[in-house]
């Protein structure tokens, strides 16, 4: 009697102290990112985003998208390279909801055929942006990153002979997934 009452005793404490513990999932501080459907839109983008803090982050990215093609009267092509710092006010960056500003150089180029001739203007711009976005960080191990956003960019035309006073405002959309480590 006293062995079974010292094994359900034993028995007992183990139970309890495995019952206790936690396990700590490793706190996931850089994201490397792609656009999944890029290549059916002919959009293309990378980010590399690193947290600083438990509510900021800051990233670096390039991109390019295409606007129409070979058949169209008009074709316009963005390239862009950004700095981007985010505030995530949950505390727990880089996931969930965040709010964003961004600096960065763009590559504009555009092929006109109306009326039977091709004409081609290519200009570089500073840009400034803003953008809100929502990111998730999925699996067991929070390693599988899944990033949306929503934004806008004022594109400021720099040298050549543009009309010094001209900007260009567009829509920017994030769609990303990636690997977190």
């Amino acid at each position: 009697m006293k062995r079974l009452s010292f094994v359900l005793f034993v028995a007992t404490l183990c139970a309890t102290t495995a019952r206790a513990q936690t396990i700590d999932l490793p706190v996931q501080s850089n994201v490397l990112s792609i656009n999944p459907f890029g290549f059916l839109f002919q959009w293309y983008n990378m980010e590399y985003e690193r947290a600083f803090s438990s509510t900021a982050s800051w990233s670096a990215g390039v991109g390019h998208i295409s606007i129409g093609d070979d058949d169209d009267d008009e074709e316009i092509d963005y390239t862009s390279a950004d700095i981007r710092l985010r505030y995530y006010p949950s505390a727990e960056a880089p996931t969930k909801f965040a709010a964003g500003i961004s600096f960065g150089y763009s590559r504009v180029s555009e092929d006109d055929r109306r009326d039977g001739t091709l004409i081609e203007r290519e200009f570089d711009a500073l840009s400034v942006g803003l953008d809100l976005g929502y990111s998730w960080l999925l699996g067991r191990t929070r390693q599988f990153f899944i990033g949306t956003g929503i934004g806008a960019k004022r594109l400021f035309p720099i040298g050549g002979d543009d009309d010094e006073d001209e900007t260009y405002g567009y829509p920017t959309l994030r769609l990303s997934i990636g690997y977190a480590f």
